[in-house]
């Protein structure tokens, strides 16, 4: 929809601009679910710290730098790694580094799921 509404203004942004940067935000919200997964899978109890991870996300990635946050504090978000698809260099490390920690927290929600009694 964002894409269709700037393709028809004056703005410089394109369809497929918008859906490049839709899906290099992709990782980043992998991560977000994964945290959540974990945390199931290591103690039902805690479920809630999946939505916190969200909320904390948002907190320092829109309110963040309005606050002014040193970098390392942004850096927790991993919704702040994603690259702007839309300049001639986009620097893919930061996304690289959250693909691995969603690789790792994935697994770790296996392991946790794998060693409950579900049944």
């Amino acid at each position: 929809m964002l894409g269709l509404i700037a393709s028809n203004s004056d703005t410089g942004v394109s369809i497929p601009s918008v859906v490049a940067q839709a899906a290099a935000t992709v990782p980043a919200v992998w991560v977000l679910v994964a945290i959540a997964a974990a945390a199931i899978g290591a103690l039902p109890a805690v479920r809630l710290v999946g939505w916190l991870a969200i909320i904390v996300a948002f907190a320092l990635t829109i309110l963040g730098p309005t606050f002014k946050l040193p970098e390392w504090a942004l850096s927790i978000s991993p919704l702040h790694h994603v690259p702007d698809v839309t300049v001639p260099a986009p620097d893919w490390a930061g996304l690289a580094g959250v693909g691995v920690v969603f690789v790792v927290v994935t697994a770790a929600a296996f392991a946790g799921f794998r060693r409950r009694d579900i049944g």
